[in-house]
């Protein structure tokens, strides 16, 4: 149980957290944050605006999540585990929670919302070469675990090891491209640093400064992604059209942003002291699909390196979308097309702006994932020209 609570006196703002309902202790912080109020300075915080219209019901909740025990979640990995076979080795996690979002105000907003959340991740090696894969869903029947452990079989590099092209082009997987999409997206689309110059978009709004194939909207209610209801200021999640063919069109708005420029809000709030920034940000991000098969992103890379994984994804520079990473995992040799057999583990530094926009050809499958700063990105594969500096990790 978490509770962040602001505290309002005029124009002076504070926030308290505390993991209790006892109303004695409720009363007691009332009383210390009223006495911190009246020694804070003035914030000239704006008029928040309303919570905005609710755009209708969505699925968040599911009872088959609910119902799911601990003998389901061995069952899962039992499954995994013979689909797998003699031979590999075994990694991963299952995971299955329930959570309760309530938001309150004096004023009178009540908003609850039940959610469930399921995910599985896989990891087989053999020889010290892995695949990964990962599946999630708000609705735990909706999730295939052998399904998913045949997809990890079928991307295990076999052949000899190569060395690392110079420069090479690369094929980024759906789960690649949800980490660096995700980054960007975190620097990118916020009101707040549209407007204050921080982030790699600002100014450029309306121009044509990324790939003609990447479109990108963020949809709490798309149920593609993890559907949710609300912010954590009550403030109704409403779909943005964020990159529309290369051009970027809008960023996302929080209650106070909102009020702050006279638009509408958007349901992008963030809980206070978060430690990815003051928001807003955006939080359901979906990736629209291209038409190309795996086989054709192949063909389309011809020569280069497949990777399926982002191991983590470090920024070094906000303005510019400056970024360092690893890749993870099955990172695969491509000749003329076909795939050869594993390569190194490899580092990149990249601009995130510039990667998206040599992006030459998108998938046509889409895979949903997440980040620790975003509930749910759902993407597909995308073949670029570079993914900038590179030199192999020695993994």
């Amino acid at each position: 149980l978490r509770l962040r609570i602001c505290c309002r006196r005029d124009d002076r703002v504070g926030w308290v957290l505390a993991e209790s309902l006892d109303p004695a202790v409720l009363t007691e912080l009332r009383g210390r944050m009223a006495e911190a109020l009246a020694v804070l300075p003035r914030s000239g915080q704006v008029e928040m605006a309303g919570p905005g219209p609710d755009p209708g019901e969505r699925s968040a909740y599911y009872a088959a999540t609910v119902a799911a025990s601990a003998a389901d979640r061995v069952a899962w990995f039992e499954t995994v585990r013979d689909r797998l076979g003699d031979g590999l080795e075994l990694g991963g996690s299952v995971s299955r929670t329930v959570s309760d979002h309530v938001v309150a105000e004096a004023g009178g907003l009540l908003r609850h919302e039940s959610r469930t959340r399921c995910a599985l991740m896989v990891v087989a090696a053999r020889g010290g070469v892995s695949s990964y894969g990962r599946a999630l869903h708000r609705d735990s029947a909706a999730i295939d675990p052998a399904a998913l452990a045949d997809r990890v079989v079928a991307d295990l590099p076999r052949g000899a090891a190569h060395e690392l092209p110079a420069a090479p082009r690369v094929l980024l997987g759906p789960q690649a491209v949800a980490t660096l999409l995700a980054t960007f997206a975190q620097l990118a689309v916020g009101a707040r640093e549209l407007s204050g110059g921080a982030s790699p978009l600002s100014g450029r709004l309306g121009r044509q400064v990324l790939s003609p194939l990447v479109t990108v909207r963020d949809d709490g209610a798309d149920p593609a992604g993890m559907p949710t209801g609300f912010d954590c200021q009550g403030a109704s999640k409403l779909p943005v059209e964020l990159i529309r063919a290369g051009v970027p069109l809008a960023g996302v708005h929080d209650r106070v942003t909102a009020a702050r420029d006279g638009v509408p809000g958007t349901g992008h709030a963030v809980p206070p002291g978060w430690r990815f920034g003051a928001g807003p940000a955006a939080s359901h991000l979906l990736c629209d699909a291209g038409d190309s098969t795996d086989d054709d992103l192949l063909g389309v890379l011809g020569d280069g390196v497949w990777v399926q994984r982002v191991d983590y994804v470090r920024v070094l520079q906000p303005r510019q979308a400056l970024v360092t990473g690893t890749t993870r995992d099955a990172t695969r040799l491509v000749r003329g097309g076909r795939v050869l057999g594993p390569v190194p583990q490899f580092r990149f530094t990249v601009r995130l702006d510039e990667l998206l926009r040599e992006v030459i050809a998108v998938g046509a499958r889409r895979e949903r994932s997440e980040t620790v700063f975003m509930e749910s990105v759902v993407t597909p594969a995308m073949a670029v020209r570079s993914l900038g500096d590179v030199e192999p990790t020695g993994r």
